[in-house]
């Protein structure tokens, strides 16, 4: 029997503290990454990919999200090192509501 949920093992997420909507929001970013249509910017070899976080609500309205939710669940992840964040406002010198997130681990 494989314990896992979306894809991603059980008790690993339960070790790094991540919850159903973590995951969700994981798997988009996973399957939209993989379908070639998210942009991306290669920063240092590293490649980063653009996330907006409406985008994450249209495609997932199930979470009953507002957008700084989304927001934090990333931080989260970044924080349990999923993620590596650079804010796109400094990388486009722009004010707005745009991550680049490169992913460290799935």
């Amino acid at each position: 029997m494989k314990f896992t949920i979306l894809g991603f093992s059980h008790p690993a997420a339960y070790d790094l503290g991540l919850d159903i909507n973590d995951l969700a929001i994981l798997r988009w970013y996973i399957d939209f990454k993989e379908s070639g249509y998210m942009n991306k910017k290669v920063i240092g070899g590293k490649e980063f990919y653009l996330v907006i976080y409406e985008y994450v609500l249209e495609y997932l309205p199930i979470l009953g999200m507002k957008k700084d939710a989304v927001y934090r669940r990333f931080k989260k992840m970044c924080d349990k090192k999923i993620f590596m964040l650079i804010s796109a406002s400094l990388l486009l010198d722009i004010e707005t509501d745009i991550s680049i997130f490169a992913p460290l681990i799935y």
